[in-house]
C-alpha cells in the first residue's frame, strides 16, 4: 500500500496520536481519517509516517462537535507530544516469597 499525501499548506504539524487523543477517538481512527482525506496532511519521505495539520484537525472536532481549543492549546498539544508513556514490564524473577524454607 503506497499513501502520497501532498503538502497542503505551511502550519502546526500532529502526529496520529496528537489527533487522536485532541479527536478523543483511536490511533487507528484518526490514521483512517487521514487515509480517507477527512484530516488534511502528508506522509513523510523517509520513514513514512503520518504528519497532519493541526487546522484540519481542528476542522474535523469541530464537525464532531467537540469543543474548539484556542490555537495556543493546538499548538501546545503538537509541541508536547502524547504525553502517554508505556507501562515497562518486569523482566525476570519479581520479589515475593523465597520459596520453600
Amino acid at each position: 500500500m503506497s499513501i502520497t499525501k501532498v503538502n497542503a499548506g505551511p502550519g502546526e504539524l500532529m502526529t496520529t496520536g496528537q489527533a487522536a487523543k485532541r479527536l478523543k477517538v483511536s490511533i487507528q481512527t484518526a490514521i483512517r481519517l487521514f487515509d480517507t482525506g477527512k484530516i488534511k496532511g502528508f506522509v513523510t519521505p523517509k520513514g513514512g509516517h503520518r504528519r497532519l495539520y493541526a487546522a484540519s484537525v481542528e476542522e474535523v472536532a469541530k464537525a464532531m462537535g467537540l469543543a474548539t481549543s484556542s490555537a495556543s492549546e493546538a499548538k501546545s498539544l503538537a509541541a508536547q507530544g502524547t504525553g502517554e508513556s508505556r507501562p515497562t514490564r518486569s523482566r525476570g524473577r519479581t520479589a515475593g516469597p523465597a520459596g520453600p524454607q
